[in-house]
């Protein structure tokens, strides 16, 4: 086989998946905030807004969606941990205080 043969082989071949992702700083606020740490689940929700804005700004696309699909459901049980414990007005404020997190669940009210 030569060399161009084997080049094109090993790009077809390729995983195109994205890396797996993991945010040391996200992954200890979580971990806080499961405890029921809400300024620490204020914090990750922040973490995850910056982490994913600048992998958009930077054109990062597959790092979007490594961080998306990495943290996002962690995120949400975390979060409905704290609003069954903390009550609705906790997703209310983060509706107040986070555009993208209202614009994500998009919460015309909020607006």
């Amino acid at each position: 086989m030569s060399s161009l043969q084997l080049l094109l082989e090993k790009i077809m071949t390729a995983d195109r998946r994205p890396e797996e992702i993991e945010i040391d700083r996200l992954d200890q606020q979580l971990a806080t905030a499961e405890n029921g740490d809400v300024n620490a689940l204020t914090r990750a929700v922040a973490t995850y807004e910056t982490q994913l804005a600048t992998a958009h700004e930077k054109g990062e696309s597959d790092r979007y969606r490594g961080i998306s699909r990495a943290y996002q459901e962690q995120l949400i049980t975390v979060l409905d941990d704290a609003t069954q414990t903390e009550g609705w007005e906790l997703v209310e404020d983060f509706g107040r205080v986070s555009e993208p997190f209202r614009l994500h669940l998009q919460w015309p009210q909020l607006r």
